[in-house]
C-alpha cells in the first residue's frame, strides 16, 4: 500500500482490505465479518474520485489479465 493511489484511503479502507487479502484462509475474515467493517458504515459519507475509480479499474484489469492461462 504504497503507492500514491492508497494515499486517499482511509485507514479503515486499508484494514480491510488487509483483513480480506489475509493469506492464510482461517485468519482470513468472512464475508460477513467484512460487511461489519467500519468502513461500510462510514462508506456513504465518502465522496469517490473519478480519477481514483478509473485507476482502481485499470489495476482490477491488469490483475484479471495475469490470471487468464
Amino acid at each position: 500500500m504504497s503507492d500514491k493511489l492508497w494515499l486517499s484511503i482511509s485507514n479503515d479502507a486499508k484494514d480491510l482490505v488487509r483483513q480480506m487479502l489475509t493469506f492464510d484462509y482461517n485468519k482470513r475474515c468472512t464475508a460477513k465479518q467484512a460487511l461489519k467493517s467500519k468502513w461500510f458504515d462510514k462508506a456513504p459519507e465518502a465522496e469517490l474520485s473519478p480519477d481514483l475509480l478509473k485507476e482502481s479499474l485499470k489495476n482490477l484489469l491488469n490483475f484479471n489479465a495475469t490470471q487468464k492461462m
